[in-house]
């Protein structure tokens, strides 16, 4: 089925009120003279599939509201990764033996962003719940839990136009078995890709060596699964290798 996109720009003239419907986001932009106010509300339901796009606003929505003070003749709407990366965990511990390697497959919500002039607005298509990575209070990193989980097969992973998919490769190049419960996957650092029947980030490579150690490799460009995915957004983090090999060194003492 081919990708429904809500993207893109709005005319708004004074008097205007529209609404979108994007997963569990329900967003009402209305403008008067002088400044638009922007109305949201998430509904929590993770599996919500609404897609409303750029509809009239027949009843007020009531929820969080922001007022943009901007003399702007239209808005845009735009996808980006989340701001922190996500906790995922497999349907049971993912053990690979020495030399094996496999790709694995997370969907994740992705954030809604609008400008309008000069003013930039931002949030969850879904608020996923705060997670602790680390292996103490003291040493790890906030993060999202996954409410999906990691998939072996691409098919089976949830796939909705407002949820982008992250290829994992896991490679365990060890002198023995390597075993997976929960893996970390850094959105922030990963480019969104624009796919033919979803949206795509970046793929992620796990590679673990002899012992403790571990790299982890982000792609460049759009995955092959994507099949020459038109960039949406470019990532929120420069890549720092240090930083990513803190975060596989995480995973490794988790299991």
């Amino acid at each position: 089925m081919p990708l429904e996109t809500w993207w893109g720009e709005t005319p708004l003239q004074t008097g205007d009120r529209r609404l979108w419907h994007i997963g569990s986001l329900r967003l009402a932009v209305r403008r008067f003279s002088g400044e638009v106010v922007v109305v949201w509300h998430d509904t929590l339901d993770a599996l919500d599939p609404a897609l409303v796009v750029n509809m009239p606003e027949e009843e007020r929505l009531e929820g969080d509201k922001e007022r943009l003070v901007v003399n702007a003749e239209s808005i845009t709407l735009s996808a980006r990764l989340s701001d922190r990366a996500v906790v995922a965990r497999p349907e049971e511990a993912l053990t690979l033996p020495q030399g094996a390697e496999v790709t694995a497959y997370i969907s994740a919500p992705v954030n809604v962003v609008m400008t309008c002039g000069s003013a930039v607005w931002e949030a969850a298509s879904h608020r996923l719940s705060d997670t602790w990575f680390g292996p103490n209070t003291r040493e790890g990193e906030l993060a999202y839990a996954s409410r999906t989980l990691l998939k072996l097969d691409a098919s089976e992973v949830l796939r909705r136009p407002h949820r982008a998919v992250t290829p994992i490769v896991l490679s365990n190049l060890g002198d023995g078995p390597m075993t997976v419960d929960r893996i970390r996957v850094p959105l922030p650092r990963l480019s969104l890709y624009e796919g033919a029947d979803c949206l795509w980030t970046s793929a992620v490579r796990l590679e673990r060596g002899r012992g403790d150690e571990a790299t982890m490799r982000v792609s460049p460009g759009p995955p092959p699964e994507a099949d020459g995915g038109r960039l949406l957004a470019p990532p929120r983090v420069a890549d720092d290798s240090n930083a990513v090999l803190r975060v596989f060194s995480l995973l490794e003492k988790m299991k």
